[in-house]
C-alpha cells in the first residue's frame, strides 16, 4: 500500500511540474499572431522564432505599444524607417501610417530584419545590434578600429559580437535566449 501511495505522490509531482513548467512558459513567452509572424517567416526567409523573439522583447506582443522614441506597434518601428521602407524598398507608399495593425507591422519589422541580415552579410548577432541601435551606428562599430572589442572576423567579414551600449547587449541576449523556447511552438 505504501508503494502505491508514493507511486502515486510521485505521478503527482511529476504531474505538477511539467504542467506548471509548461505554464510558465507560456505566460513567460507569450505568443500571438502566430498565423502572420509564420506568413511573414515564410515571404522573406527568416526563422518564425527569430521574429517572435524581437516582438517579445520590442512590445510583449502588445500591438498598440508606443515606445518613447515613438517606435509603433509589435516590432516597434519608427515611423520614419517604415516610411523609408514603404516608399523605396517594399513599394507600398502609404502603408506605414497602419502600423498600428499586426501584419502589417509584422510585415514591415520581417521586411527590415531581412534587410539587416542581409546588408550584414547574414550575421543575426550584428542585424539584431543594428536593429536595435541602428544600421548606421552598427556600421561605424565596424568601421572604426577603437570599436575592435566588440568585433570578430567570420568567414572573412567583419560581425558585431557586441555594441558599446549595455541595454543594446542585453536586448540581443534577450532575443538570441527566447529564440531557443520559440522555436518548439511555431
Amino acid at each position: 500500500m505504501k508503494r502505491i501511495i508514493a507511486f502515486c505522490l510521485i505521478g503527482v509531482i511529476i504531474l505538477v511540474g511539467v504542467v506548471g513548467t509548461t505554464l510558465f512558459f507560456t505566460v513567460a513567452y507569450p505568443l500571438r499572431f502566430k498565423n502572420e509572424i509564420n506568413e511573414a517567416a515564410t515571404r522573406f526567409n527568416l526563422p518564425p522564432e527569430l521574429i517572435a523573439s524581437i516582438i517579445r522583447a520590442e512590445s510583449s506582443f502588445r500591438p498598440n505599444a508606443i515606445g518613447p522614441r515613438g517606435e509603433i506597434g509589435l516590432m516597434q518601428l519608427m515611423p520614419s524607417t517604415a516610411a523609408w521602407l514603404a516608399s523605396s524598398k517594399m513599394d507600398t507608399p502609404g502603408l506605414e501610417k497602419q502600423l498600428n495593425v499586426p501584419r502589417v507591422n509584422i510585415t514591415f519589422g520581417s521586411f527590415y530584419i531581412r534587410y539587416l541580415l542581409d546588408k550584414f552579410d547574414g550575421d543575426v548577432r550584428t542585424a539584431l545590434i543594428a536593429y536595435n541601435a541602428g544600421p548606421a551606428k552598427a556600421q561605424r562599430w565596424l568601421d572604426e578600429s577603437e570599436y575592435s572589442r566588440h568585433m570578430e572576423q567570420r568567414e572573412g567579414k567583419r560581425v558585431l559580437i557586441s555594441s558599446p551600449y549595455p541595454s543594446t547587449n542585453h536586448y540581443v541576449a534577450r532575443i538570441l535566449r527566447a529564440q531557443r523556447h520559440y522555436r518548439w511552438r511555431l
